[in-house]
């Protein structure tokens, strides 16, 4: 999985949707973003960001959560030959 843009606030630190809502509607079972990257870790994804990303953003690597690695955007090309698929949203 590849995080880009603004999603990869998923993997930082301390991200809390206990405060969602929608209209007046409260979520009542929000994300737990960061643990659900990890699960996902722990079941053999690969998980990584792209660092230009984390850089605009000011993320620092001590925010990432562990195991997530950076990849230069200018190495996403050989990171996609590596598929058969890539599926983007």
């Amino acid at each position: 999985m590849l995080l880009r843009g603004h999603a990869i606030n998923y993997v930082t630190h301390g991200q809390d949707a206990s405060g969602l809502s929608f209209g007046g509607r409260k979520q009542t079972n929000p994300p737990e973003l960061g643990q659900d990257v990890v699960k996902l870790i722990d079941k053999g994804v690969a998980v990584s960001l792209v660092e230009e990303d984390a850089v605009e953003r000011n993320v620092e690597p001590s925010a990432l959560i562990s195991r997530v690695r950076t990849i230069p955007r200018s190495k996403l090309p050989g990171l996609f030959a590596q598929f058969d698929q890539i599926w983007h949203w």
